[in-house]
């Protein structure tokens, strides 16, 4: 990863960029009035737009910044940690990495802030109202295996951790006076698959589902209230791995799959 800062102007300039695909993610001073944007008008990392740099073509990557929902102060506060563990090894902190802050409201989640870790993997939104929120952690080439939605009332702390893998990153939320919520198991059978693929909504509604590749480009999106089975036709794809990105009314959950 390379970094460069943005001229008063709004330009960027990388230099001597070797040959190969990338993805660029823009970050304005001013946080509370924009979110970090991909190229592709996104503050998704799978769903940015990715570039190919040549020895014959260098592009112009323009970004145009996405606003920031704005939202009512309170006296409640989200902080935590961001770690990194592997088979065999102790968690350890990781720095600069950004963690984004959605609000539900009027049946949408919105990000209305984001911040990064400081050398001890610390992070913290303060002053928020009382609502519905949910954090989520940007990490290119790596994908949320769950997310936890939770109330704030009025002076309320949820302290929540997120642990990176090379499976992806997991989130646990412990706090003051809130009940974590359980979602019930999604499955997704059989994996590996020669072609069908059947999702279980394990009692929740299903709100989008989405299949990714390794490289996290999105092969596959589709709107839907489901409350029942749903068999999807995996045959066209080649064969390899597959991540299925299900969204749900009480949280999204990740699931690898395997087409043979």
């Amino acid at each position: 990863m390379e970094t460069v800062k943005i001229e008063n102007t709004g330009n960027y300039v990388f230099i001597n960029v070797a040959q190969g695909n990338y993805i660029v993610k823009a970050t304005a001073p001013d946080t509370e009035k924009t979110l970090p944007t991909y190229y592709g008008n996104t503050e998704n990392w799978q769903q940015a737009t990715p570039i190919t740099v040549t020895t014959v073509s260098i592009p112009n990557i323009d970004i145009v910044m996405i606003p920031c929902e704005e939202i009512e102060e309170g006296d409640s506060e989200v902080n935590g940690v961001v770690v990194e563990t592997g088979k065999g090894k102790s968690p350890s902190p990781v720095e600069d990495v950004t963690v984004y802050l959605l609000s539900f409201k009027n049946n949408v989640w919105n990000t209305v802030s984001t911040t990064n870790s400081d050398a001890s993997g610390f992070f913290k939104f303060g002053k928020l109202h009382a609502g519905r929120y949910m954090t989520v952690v940007d990490a290119p080439g790596l994908t949320m295996l769950n997310t936890i939605p939770f109330d704030l009332g009025a002076s309320d702390t949820v302290k929540i951790v997120f642990t990176i893998t090379d499976d992806g990153i997991g989130t646990k939320l412990g706090n003051v006076g809130i009940v974590t919520p359980t979602l019930p198991e999604i499955k997704v059978y059989p994996n590996p698959t020669t072609g069908e693929l059947t999702i279980d909504n394990g009692q929740l509604t299903i709100t989008k589902v989405e299949i990714y590749d390794v490289v996290g480009r999105k092969l596959f999106e589709q709107k839907e209230n489901l409350t029942v089975l749903r068999s999807y036709d995996l045959t066209v794809f080649p064969s390899g791995l597959y991540f299925l990105r299900i969204q749900t009314e009480a949280g999204e959950v990740i699931k690898k799959v395997m087409k043979q």
